[in-house]
């Protein structure tokens, strides 16, 4: 396929709903090819569209995959494969109806055809949804197209700690403390609806290049206490991070979050896991059995190194709380110097800092706005190119002085507010602030969470009167089987049937034997 001029390229980035046509007539009127360089690349600079889906177009044209990726999706195109795992394949996706950039998980194959896992999944992932907290990957939708089940989910543009990790084998503990503090807040709002991650690693934690950590993956999660679904899920997490009541039973709570986020904070801090083996059968039974090795040896200060032992206690009800557990860490980063200075930006390829450099100038374009999964990273230009020159401003006026001099009135009112600040104050120091609101949203998903519980819990209820029913059953039939052998015990032995036919044969011979002539002489 030949190379597409300028304006075809513009025309398919219209019709793909990746710019508006007045932002076309932008492009048109400020690019410039011998000043500006390549087109797309432009574009990416300018923050008419993020840099990485600039790129992932400009490899989209070049191998003619002008419709995106395989496989389809209504209302996506797919840019580029993000990640691939046991569970499904992650893609960079952009969605047109509202000109942003997400994530779309892929259920596998294995999973999408397991009935009883997809119909369970399903109604989890809507539950999970509906959580949003700062610190969260949110899942924006869930839908079935064809044969595959995807989920659609907010897109970071920043490094997974995993990736962090593995260039940098460690962190710097005020790096390490600030991320750690991150996930226990999420991990303590997931705990308050009922929610249980069961795989907090470092691959599912991201920064952004603000410096935010965000956790993902939340929507493969599922309610505290429910069961392990069938054999695509046994090994419901990562071993080197799991908890041992979760390598032993799948009904478990928060607290074991908690566990896998102290493993989590060991790595980060250590750069090396408390308990490692080629084996992952052999890494649970140490989970089980083993105490964690490298926190005796003089490497973190004292306070830190108990709050990682504490996390990681064989028992869940000795871990922290995952309630008081942020609490907790912020209390140790402000005792320890040196723990309350951390700027994860630094950390991430292309990171800023959060608040913007005074005296920036603008770019010609935002990013979508935190509420649709981005931020604003430059200020808004003065004047859009499009829009004709600002009118004047009129010079203001000086008011004229005040005349006169303030009036007993004025006195009286100024007292009069002076004494209802004063009894606001009084009141509101015997009554304490006012108690904050529940969250309704919260209400909602402890309900929708209450639900699944008791249709888990019907269930198996039914599964167990459907097991003793064919426990009954089977000893009832063995039962028969018995008394049918006592009763052709006791009949009489029949000959074979070979045998009578025999006889049969024989008498027959004799009767015409008798009939011939001269028989009876």
């Amino acid at each position: 396929m030949p190379a597409l001029s300028p304006d075809e390229v513009l025309r398919y980035l219209n019709a793909k709903g990746f710019l508006s046509s007045a932002e076309v007539e932008l492009v048109k009127t400020r690019w410039n090819v011998e000043r500006d360089g390549p087109l797309l690349q432009w574009i990416g600079k300018q923050k008419l569209l993020p840099e990485e889906v600039a790129a992932d177009i400009i490899q989209l044209l070049a191998d003619n995959r002008l419709e995106g990726l395989e496989p389809a999706l209504p209302g996506l195109v797919l840019l580029a494969l993000a990640g691939k795992g046991g569970r499904g394949s992650v893609y960079r996706a952009w969605q047109p109806s509202l000109k942003r950039v997400v994530a779309v998980k892929i259920l596998s194959r294995e999973l999408a055809q397991n009935r009883e896992y997809l119909q369970r999944f399903l109604r989890e992932a809507k539950v999970a949804s509906k959580v949003s907290h700062k610190n969260i990957v949110r899942a924006f939708d869930i839908n079935k197209h064809g044969g595959n089940v995807y989920l659609v989910m907010e897109y970071v543009a920043g490094s997974s700690v995993g990736d962090i990790l593995r260039q940098r084998g460690k962190l710097e503990p005020a790096h390490a403390m600030e991320i750690a503090q991150s996930v226990a807040e999420a991990i303590a709002y997931v705990s308050q609806v009922g929610i249980v991650h069961r795989d907090i690693k470092p691959d599912n934690i991201m920064i952004d290049r603000k410096g935010r950590v965000r956790l993902c993956d939340l929507g493969l999660a599922r309610p505290s206490g429910a069961t392990q679904l069938t054999s695509p899920m046994v090994a419901q997490g990562t071993p080197a991070y799991m908890a041992p009541e979760a390598a032993m039973s799948p009904e478990i709570d928060s607290q074991a979050d908690v566990y896998s986020l102290g493993v989590t904070l060991f790595r980060m801090l250590l750069g090396r896991l408390p308990f490692d083996h080629s084996d992952p059968v052999e890494i649970l039974r140490m989970h089980i059995e083993e105490e964690p090795r490298g926190l005796d040896g003089g490497e973190l200060p004292g306070a830190l190194s108990d709050l990682i032992r504490r996390m990681l206690d064989k028992e869940p009800r000795r871990r922290p709380p995952a309630r008081e557990l942020p609490r907790e860490i912020a209390a140790l980063i402000k005792a320890i110097p040196g723990l309350d200075k951390s700027s994860l930006w630094e950390l991430i390829e292309g990171g800023e800092p959060t608040l913007p450099v005074p005296g920036q100038p603008g770019g010609l374009a935002l990013e979508p706005t935190g509420e649709l999964g981005f931020v604003v990273t430059q200020a808004p230009p003065a004047q859009k190119p499009w829009e004709g020159p600002p009118a004047p401003a009129v010079e203001a006026r000086p008011m004229p002085p005040a005349a006169g001099k303030l009036t007993g009135v004025g006195f009286g009112t100024m007292a009069l507010a002076l004494v209802l600040c004063l009894l606001y104050i009084v009141f509101y120091t015997l009554d304490g602030p006012p108690e904050p609101r529940p969250d309704p949203e919260a209400e909602k998903l402890r309900a929708e969470n209450l639900e699944l519980r008791q249709q888990l819990k019907s269930a198996r209820e039914n599964q167990s009167a459907l097991s003793d029913f064919m426990a009954r059953a089977g000893a009832q039939w063995r039962s028969d089987q018995a008394e049918l052998a006592k009763l052709s015990a006791r009949e009489p032995k029949r000959e074979r049937l070979d045998a009578v036919l025999s006889e049969l044969d024989e008498l027959r011979a004799l009767q015409t034997a008798s009939e011939l002539p001269g028989a009876g002489d």
